[in-house]
This record gives C-alpha cells, sequence and structure tokens, in this order.
C-alpha cells in the first residue's frame, strides 16, 4: 500500500523537543511553531491526517487551534485527551466536521 500512496502523501512524524538530546524544551508554542516553519519550507498547505496519542494529543490540539493549514481529519488516541469529558470531545468532533 505505502508504495500506491508514496506518490501522493508522506509522514511527517514530530517528536516533542523534550524527548531529543541537545534540544531545550521551550514550550507549547516552540513546539508548534517549529512544526509551522517545517510544513511551510516543505510547501505542505493541507494534511489529509493528523493521528495523535498520549500527550500528542495535547500538541496537536495546539497546533489545530493556531494553525491556518487545512486539516481533513484528525485521529487521537488515549493519554490526557481520554481524561477530557464526553461532552468537550463532543463539541470538539462536531466544530471538526463542520470546518
Amino acid at each position: 500500500m505505502a508504495s500506491c500512496l508514496k506518490d501522493k502523501f508522506y509522514c511527517i512524524m514530530p517528536t516533542s523537543t523534550v524527548y531529543c538530546d541537545g534540544q531545550k524544551y521551550l514550550g507549547k508554542t516552540d513546539e508548534i511553531q517549529q512544526i509551522m516553519n517545517f510544513l511551510k519550507e516543505q510547501g505542505i498547505c493541507e494534511i489529509e491526517l493528523i493521528v495523535a496519542s498520549s500527550i500528542g494529543v495535547d500538541l496537536a490540539l495546539a497546533f489545530l487551534a493556531n494553525t491556518k493549514i487545512t486539516v481533513k481529519h484528525a485521529f487521537f488516541d488515549g493519554g490526557q485527551f481520554a481524561q477530557i469529558g464526553k461532552t468537550m470531545r463532543g463539541s470538539w468532533f462536531l466544530f471538526y466536521i463542520w470546518q
């Protein structure tokens, strides 16, 4: 399947600097800015799917709230997202469907 998709899509897996040797974590805003800068440098103006799990959900939500890049779909799994109440998760779901 990957060989069929390779000319149309590619996968970007940002990792928080908190996990990277030689880098200093400056906060969520800096993390998001690094991702947005990378996407801009690559000429990416639309994202088909964001997948985030655990603490990455927090970062993905911040990205979605601050980007002008079109994001068609998002899938969040576990972590802090699981601790957010059902009503709030439902409102986010509806918000992103109507975007």
